[in-house]
């Protein structure tokens, strides 16, 4: 998938999910909370199309947008990886690389357990409501095509190819 431009009010999704958005609520990811998602890293779905152990250490260590290389022109000026939580479970993990020019990159996860249940809907409503993101107005990822779960929901949220 390519790019998504958030609508002026809103984030481009219609609102209806199985999963309550008011329920999640946001923490930024560390190293108590990663202890916690470790196994959906053996997952063969989330090592497929997310990335293993390795992706999840990295994102812990990454710690300053200066760190990272532009992207297409963009410079990066914000990380954020949190930790969607249910009922103070961890439910999804989401990672967003801000940049300059009011874009940002993102990454995101569902636990293994949790999925098809209207959760990455839900947690993609309920991330633009984020003061954090308040200045985002075009986000942008990639979807392998052959993981359709997630082309579906790219698409219901407004992203294009």
């Amino acid at each position: 998938m390519g790019t998504g431009t958030l609508p002026s009010v809103g984030h481009g999704l219609d609102g209806a999910s199985v999963h309550p958005v008011s329920a999640l609520r946001f923490v930024p990811l560390g190293a108590d909370y990663s202890e916690l998602i470790e196994h959906w890293f053996e997952d063969d779905s989330t090592v497929r199309f997310v990335g293993g152990l390795d992706w999840l250490a990295s994102t812990l260590r990454f710690e300053r947008p200066d760190d990272t290389q532009p992207v297409d022109g963009r410079d990066p000026v914000a990380h954020h990886a949190w930790l969607a939580l249910s009922r103070e479970q961890p439910v999804a993990l989401v990672d967003v690389l801000g940049y300059n020019d009011g874009s940002a990159s993102m990454k995101m996860t569902v636990a293994p357990a949790r999925r098809k249940l209207g959760l990455g809907k839900a947690v993609l409503q309920a991330v633009w409501r984020l003061p954090e993101m308040a200045d985002v107005t075009e986000v942008f990822g990639y979807v392998d095509p052959s993981h359709h779960a997630a082309v579906r929901l790219a698409e219901a949220a407004g992203f294009v190819a």
